[in-house]
């Protein structure tokens, strides 16, 4: 990575990704197969994902060893890469130091699409303001292809035209709907909880008033309580306490950990032959601990008749672990991850044994157990990081296993 003359020069692999800095966001990209053509997917994945904020130090290598984390690196190895480090930060340093510390700091507070925002910001003469009133409409517009249909030819040309208007207006021409409470929901929803999935979740799901009005009563909302209220098949086992449970409880802010609690909870009730739930779940505790019950049960009933289906050995994985991620590579380790963690983890075993997923045990920074899930042959992807009973993890855990994701797949 090399920053020169007001552009990031990035070689990822047999990729080749040039963007230019402030003000004049453009990015291209090529591989032997293809010419130059403009980018945003790779430059969000360049610059939006390596975003740091102003004053950031570069980080330090980490301990060296093998790709098993059986033997040390060789020696010089920890110096080598922190010279590695060093130097890409210096280049990503340069580049973010053209951008404006208000804009710079205020893309940081988005998980997702940092680009797209930042594109907005230069481009589009109150944008910020608007970011910092009503941030899922922000965020939509800077992505405005993705939720209006047909797309405008430019649509930051669009953006520019329409972000000074009122927030209804920008609604309406987003496809949602031009309504107070639908501007007054989105107002509701921080930076970190939302994505592209969400937000079209809950454009269409506005459309009902029940839900409008749930929402419109809560005190904030987060990706837990977007992803329940928003879900026509979940919605009726959500009961207002769950939902205010949800409000007040961190590990819902970003991602939506009560989602897989509840998916598992019901996948368990149907494995033990239990009738359909209809009720909903007065609380968050009162689902966890219904969860936590139905996967003791299910654990030891449906062991016996999954293990005889399953060969001894799981095919190899897809990548090799490390000594804080390490793959389950026999059906017995599957059984042991799910026991020790509360989840019914075992279920997955046909799919590891078939080829279609694999699942690994994080052991540090915390305990979590990643699943991978192979949508093609060769492209595999993070299907959920889950702690005990399914749990969400905190950020070290993700950070730490997005490093070793970024690092296999670098390697490959």
């Amino acid at each position: 990575m090399a920053f020169r003359d007001g552009k990031l020069y990035a070689f990822e692999g047999r990729r080749v990704v040039v963007a230019r800095t402030w003000p004049d966001l453009r990015a291209w990209y090529k591989t032997p197969a293809r010419p130059w053509r403009h980018t945003r997917r790779w430059a969000d994945r360049l610059v939006g994902a390596r975003l740091f904020a102003p004053g950031a130090a570069p980080p330090a290598a980490g301990p060296a060893q093998d790709a098993e984390g059986q033997a040390p690196a060789p020696a010089g190895f920890d110096t080598w890469l922190e010279g590695v480090l060093r130097a890409e930060h210096g280049a990503l340093a340069a580049y973010f130091d053209a951008i404006p510390g208000a804009e710079r700091r205020e893309a940081l507070r988005y998980a997702d699409r940092r680009w797209h925002l930042l594109a907005l910001f230069a481009r589009c003469p109150g944008a910020l303001e608007l970011s910092a009133s009503n941030p899922a409409l922000a965020y939509a517009l800077a992505s405005s292809w993705v939720f209006r249909r047909p797309a405008v030819a430019k649509p930051m040309r669009a953006a520019r035209s329409l972000v000074r208007r009122r927030q209804r207006e920008v609604l309406g021409w987003l496809g949602f709907p031009p309504t107070e409470a639908a501007r007054r929901i989105l107002a509701k929803i921080p930076p970190p909880a939302l994505s592209v999935p969400a937000l079209l979740y809950l454009r269409d799901a506005l459309g009902d008033p029940a839900v409008v009005k749930v929402l419109s009563h809560l005190p904030a909302l987060n990706a837990g309580v977007l992803r329940l209220a928003t879900s026509p098949r979940l919605r009726p086992l959500a009961s207002p306490r769950l939902l205010l449970d949800l409000v007040g409880d961190p590990a819902q802010e970003a991602r939506p950990e009560v989602f897989g609690s509840l998916c598992d909870t019901l996948a368990l009730a149907r494995r033990l032959g239990l009738p359909e739930r209809t009720r909903p779940f007065a609380s968050l505790a009162h689902l966890r601990r219904i969860h936590d019950d139905l996967a003791r049960r299910a654990g030891g009933r449906d062991w016996a008749r999954l293990r005889a289906g399953l060969p001894d050995r799981f095919p190899p994985p897809p990548w090799a672990g490390t000594a804080q991620v390490v793959p389950l590579r026999a059906p017995e380790d599957l059984r042991a991850e799910g026991e020790a963690m509360g989840h019914c983890v075992a279920s997955l075993a046909p799919e590891v044994a078939s080829g279609r997923a694999y699942l690994y045990r994080v052991l540090a920074p915390a305990r979590a157990t990643l699943s991978l899930r192979c949508r093609t042959p060769g492209d595999w992807r993070v299907e959920e990081l889950r702690g005990y009973g399914n749990r969400a993890v905190g950020p070290e855990v993700r950070a730490a296993v997005a490093q070793w994701l970024d690092s296999v797949e670098e390697a490959c």
